[in-house]
């Protein structure tokens, strides 16, 4: 097998940002300024309850609403058909719903361990869901910008939580 590098060329990269803040920070709008300032055409995968819709009369973008259960393999197909659509900038708003949202991964692996009885056991099956979406959004042939909701992150200290934070879901 024969190494070869090539020039760089801008035109290939792709910009991969997440917007991490609680409900009603402004994700979604930040989104849509970010992407605006991309150029081209915009496209917006809406799981929060079509709230992309609100700011129709600022930006323009095309949305997907995508409903429960927030399984990672529609949002494969969400990314597929962005690209397929002349997008060049797709935003995830949510991608916290593949992860906790109803029949996202915790509740697969939920639903797998209450089977098999062991938690450990069931990541061997979500982990690679989870894998996949990842190297999806990072191979995509448009730019990704995916907003996460937060939580409030604690740590146990002498026997006693304490708020440290906020922390991506």
């Amino acid at each position: 097998m024969t190494i070869q590098f090539r020039p760089a060329e801008k035109s290939k990269a792709r910009l991969r940002i997440a917007l991490v803040a609680p409900s009603g920070y402004g994700k979604t709008f930040s989104a849509l300024r970010l992407a605006t300032g991309l150029g081209g055409r915009i496209a917006i995968l809406d799981t929060e309850n079509s709230s992309a819709d609100l700011y129709a009369d600022k930006f323009k973008y095309d949305v997907l609403t995508m409903n429960p259960p927030y399984d990672p393999s529609k949002y494969l197909m969400a990314i597929e058909a962005a690209e397929q659509g002349g997008y060049q900038t797709l935003i995830i708003d949510s991608l916290s719903h593949a992860w906790s949202g109803s029949g996202g991964l915790l509740d697969k692996q939920g639903v797998l361990a209450d089977k098999g009885g062991n938690s450990w056991a069931a990541w061997r099956t979500i982990t690679p869901e989870q894998n996949q979406l990842m190297e999806r959004i990072l191979s995509a042939n448009l730019h990704i910008i995916a907003t996460m909701r937060t939580k409030t992150d604690w740590v146990v200290e002498g026997g006693k939580p304490v708020k440290v934070g906020l922390a991506p879901i």
